[in-house]
């Protein structure tokens, strides 16, 4: 998020004297103004699917976000009483027999498909099922004051099947075993065997106002006023959307929360352009822009206006980062590492039993070639060329400031170009001919660098790649793909 200073405290005020006139009254209405790179195509939670929609529907109380909430790499309860877990036995566990032949539907492991037929199976097995049980705060309301009941959580969840609804959405709807309301407050849902994710604790539904609603005809939803009006539970409630413009939305007194808004109203503005955004939230039009609607190229021109006082970026750390993948590929059934042209030969592995190729002395080979990339690449210099100093280069799968970051035994990989060169030697690969490229057995080491285009950061990162593995003797050829 970015949010604006204004300009008053960076231009010299020129003094005359006026003649005295009243103060006028200070008022004690709140308000912002969030700026979004696009206009949503609808707020109806199952229909469309935008970032932009989310922010505006996150105020109005969908999308999860009036039961819980996440900071700091973790959940935190909101109208939730608490986080279901194993310990408060808000989660169980449980181990499922499968035989075949028996009539039950299951989430195949290794693909995510739903398995309906057990009759191919060739013997049991055994897989886990969750289920949750989400104890939800009583007295929520609807804005127009009507209890949220049983019925909205059940019309919810019918409607999160249905075809029209995004597909991230219906895929979990279609793995779910069970789904119950115990009363006006519980929500019980228990997952198909197989079905593991990671963020269960997400896996609840938004009510949905059953005493609107439930006597509208499904399909017609998604083109009802309430699309892109939907009654309220959350802090705040729509007052208008003006087409192409902005949509305003204001304090729900129903609102369950004491002492909460502490906003009066929040006007979500659309403005096209990452330059125009830029521009508005320096001469104060915009309180707050968020994330995904400006560039990275911007952050010099973010970090020039906060220098001049005119707005306060925030940079965070987060655990999505950029990454390079090694190919492997099998030629005519045997295995090849950095693609069809073979430089590293796997020989015949055995597809089904990756844990066996790490016998492999060619497999052996390519893991010291990884290590002698990761010496050669300077990768804080491309974090800062990419990122302009605003991050650097992580030694885990989650950043230093996470609860999960290994205190001891991680091994860190600096930029050593004299060593990269010595591990590609010891795996083979050295210069031989003259020409600057290590060969093994004749074959220059060349390898394509995939990547996209019209992401002018990754162009850097990609750059970097190159210009840093040609120090090396590795040929890096550039392929932008759409």
């Amino acid at each position: 998020l970015v949010r604006s200073r204004g300009l008053g405290d960076v231009y010299k005020r020129q003094v005359v004297e006026r003649p005295a006139t009243p103060s006028p009254a200070v008022s004690d209405h709140k308000s912002i103004v969030i700026c979004l790179s696009e206009e949503p195509d609808t707020l109806y939670e199952y229909s469309g699917n935008t970032q932009t929609a989310d922010y505006v529907k996150s105020v109005l109380g969908y999308g999860r976000y009036s039961f819980l909430t996440r900071a700091d790499f973790d959940y935190q309860p909101v109208a939730l009483e608490d986080l279901p877990t194993v310990d408060n036995g808000g989660v169980v566990l449980e181990k499922i027999t499968i035989n075949p032949g028996d009539t039950i539907a299951y989430v195949d492991p290794a693909t995510g498909d739903i398995i309906t037929d057990t009759t191919a199976l060739d013997a049991p097995i055994e897989l886990n099922q969750f289920a949750m049980t989400f104890k939800i705060q009583p007295g929520l309301k609807w804005e127009d004051g009507t209890p949220i009941t049983a019925a909205d959580y059940e019309l919810s969840f019918k409607l999160s099947l249905e075809p029209s609804s995004p597909s991230s959405i219906r895929l979990v709807g279609e793995r779910t075993a069970e789904f119950v309301m115990l009363d006006d407050n519980t929500q019980q849902v228990k997952l198909l065997p197989g079905f593991l994710p990671a963020d269960y604790v997400q896996i609840m539904w938004d009510p949905m106002p059953a005493h609107i609603l439930g006597g509208m005809a499904i399909t017609d939803i998604p083109n009802s006023d309430f699309a892109r009006h939907p009654l309220s539970f959350g802090p705040f409630k729509m007052a208008e959307w003006v087409a192409g413009q902005s949509i305003r939305v204001v304090k729900n007194d129903a609102y369950w929360r004491e002492d909460y808004p502490q906003l009066d109203e929040v006007t979500f503005k659309f403005v096209s352009t990452p330059d125009q955004l830029l521009a508005q939230l320096s001469s104060g039009a915009c309180d707050v822009v968020t994330e995904d609607s400006l560039t990275v190229e911007q952050i010099p021109l973010l970090d020039q206006a906060a220098a001049q006082g005119l707005l306060v970026p925030y940079y965070e750390r987060n655990t999505i980062w950029e990454h390079i993948d090694f190919g492997m590929t099998s030629v005519d059934g045997r295995y090849q590492f950095f693609g069809p042209l073979g430089y590293t030969d796997l020989g015949d592995l055995n597809s089904a039993d990756p844990a066996s190729w790490v016998d492999s002395p060619a497999w052996a080979a390519a893991k010291t070639v990884r290590k002698a990339f990761a010496a050669c690449i300077d990768r804080q210099r491309m974090a800062d060329e990419a990122l302009a100093g605003h991050s650097s280069v992580i030694h885990s799968i989650v950043p230093e400031n996470h609860p999960m970051w290994p205190t001891e035994g991680l091994v860190q990989y600096e930029y050593n170009p004299d060593l990269g060169k010595e591990l590609l030697a010891l795996a083979g690969w050295t210069e031989t001919d003259g020409d600057g490229f290590v060969d093994r057995n004749g074959i220059k080491f060349q390898i394509t660098l995939n990547t996209t285009t019209d992401n002018p950061m990754r162009e850097t990162i990609a750059r970097r790649v190159q210009e840093d593995l040609r120090v090396c003797g590795v040929d890096v050829v550039i392929d932008q793909l759409p």
